[in-house]
Order: structure tokens, then sequence, then C-alpha cells
């Protein structure tokens, strides 16, 4: 009798989570968004288990690019139109807003309390407040050729971005106020979208230093720089545990999205598209029988 109701637990227990490619697999399972053709002639929003599986459309706004989860992963904030402003949209597609312009396709970044979006206008750095609607410009420098790619640091009180000097692209780091900007990268190649591991201590970004793909670095002070691909990897985004980092990819002259391990290893393709956004916060499942509280992603794929 015992053995019987020990597989009925089993069974019940993974019912409850979902299986692959089911809609409740698509419910619990650690998901990344990015854009994609796949659907539709045009570009449109795209979510996908981080396993590859059950693909699904949203429906966002004409051409739409960048999209970037909130932290509690309930909405999506991306850019669309040809003037080109910030939406933030429910993860379902509905209660769409289209909030401030920017004039340039760059992505935006969610504060961690999900009150506030941080993106680049030509060479300004801004903070968005979706309470007030209020713009407040954290940076600017008439000087170079614009600023893109940014990213808001995990505890809120940075935020990393790209400058353009000249050919030239370097990471830049800034606290929220304006003070203490420092630069990251300082050297003849590209090195550009930045973005944070999940405990603060690391930025992924791409550069072209010794081959086209992604590298890590100390974010304190941008030491300790190590390559973790070369096969033209671009615009990281870390899992919820800092363990994969999913990116872009351009294979026979076409876009592709894929994840790998943070050391570069295990890399797999997923899916037609680019700018992936990996989901923050990755729903709860609940164990039957102790109530403990587990991540289905990290129970499916170890992220």
């Amino acid at each position: 009798m015992k053995k019987v109701l020990f597989v009925i637990f089993i069974a019940v227990g993974f019912g409850c989570i979902g299986g692959f490619g089911s809609k409740a697999n698509l419910a619990w399972g650690s998901q990344i968004a990015f854009v994609s053709k796949a659907f539709n002639p045009d570009i449109g929003i795209v979510v996908i288990n981080s396993d590859g599986t059950a693909p699904q459309p949203l429906k966002s706004r004409p051409d739409p690019s960048w999209p970037a989860w909130s932290a509690d992963g309930k909405r999506i904030a991306f850019t669309a139109d040809v003037h080109t402003h910030v939406y933030v949209m429910d993860v379902d597609g509905r209660n769409l807003e289209r909030l401030v312009p920017i004039h340039f396709k760059g992505r935006p970044s969610w504060h961690p309390d999900g009150t506030k979006i941080a993106f680049t206008r030509f060479e300004e750095l801004i903070i968005f407040d979706l309470e007030t609607k209020v713009e407040t410009q954290v940076f600017f420098n008439g000087r170079d050729n614009g600023f893109r790619d940014a990213a808001w640091s995990p505890d809120g009180k940075q935020i990393a971005f790209t400058i353009r000097h000249d050919r030239q692209n370097d990471i830049y780091v800034i606290d929220v106020d304006g003070g203490k900007l420092r630069r990251l990268t300082d050297n003849a190649f590209n090195d550009a979208a930045p973005a944070w591991s999940p405990n603060g201590r690391r930025i992924a970004f791409y550069s072209n230093r010794g081959g086209r793909g992604i590298c890590l670095m100390d974010a304190a002070n941008g030491r300790n720089v190590r390559r973790i691909s070369d096969k033209g990897e671009y615009y990281p985004s870390w899992s919820p545990t800092g363990t994969h980092i999913a990116f872009s990819v351009s294979l026979i002259g076409e876009s592709k999205v894929g994840v790998m391990k943070a050391n570069g290893k295990d890399r797999r393709i997923l899916f037609d598209g680019a700018l992936p956004s990996w989901r923050p916060d990755g729903p709860a499942a609940v164990d039957p029988v102790r109530k403990l509280h587990v991540t289905w992603g990290q129970i499916r794929l170890g992220l």
C-alpha cells in the first residue's frame, strides 16, 4: 500500500508542475522573452521556456525591440514605433501602456522594486518614474556619439551603460544620483551590452577583443576579464540564479537565441530570434508534502 501511495504522490507532484511543452510548464517554468519573426513576417515578442519548449507569441506593438522583464516577472517593458517609445505590458500582452519617447532603440531596464525604468536617449541616461511619469536626467554628455544598453544593478544603486566614443564602445557605471561615474573598459575594441549577475558581483558583456563573444568582468572595477564564448554571441542576459546566460547569435545570416552556462559550457540554441531577457523571478511551485517553495526552472534545468 505504501508503494502505491508513493507512486501516486510522484504522479500528482509532477502533474501539478507540468510537463515539457504544456501550458502548466509555460506557467511554472523559467522563461526568456525575445523578439522573433517565427510567428509572423513582422517582428514580435515571444516568450519561451528556458529549455526551448512552449514558444508563445505576445501581442505588443509594431516592430517591438528590447523586451525586458520586471523584477517580479509580471510585466515586460520594450521599445516600439517609428519614433520609438517605451511601452509596458503584462506578461500575457494585456494592459499595454505607452510611457515615454526615447527616439532610439535602446534597452530599457527596470529598477529592482519595479517603480522606475532606466533608458538612454542619445547622449542622456534617464530614469522614468512609473507612478509620477517624471523623467530624471542621471547623466548627460554631448561630446560622444550616443549612449545605450542601460542596465540597473540588482541593489538598485547603480546603472551600467555603454558610451560610444567615435568608433569605440566602452562600458561605464554610475550611481543613480549621477555621482561616481567610472569607466570599466578602456581599450581599442568594442565592449557593450552590460548585464549584471543576480548577485551584483560580475557583469557579462559583448566584446570583440580576442574574438567576438561574451566576456565577464568584476562589476566593482572592471578587472578579471574572462572570455566565456567566441562564436559571435552578444546581448547576454543572466538566469535568475546566475548559473546560465542567454544570448543572441547570428548563424548563417539568421539571428538565434541560445543559452549556456556562465562558464561558457553546454551552449545550445533555443529558437529563432534576438535580444533575450531572462525572467528574473521564476514562479514558485509548492511541494505537496513539505509545502516548501521550489522553483520549477531550477528543478528542471539546474538554473
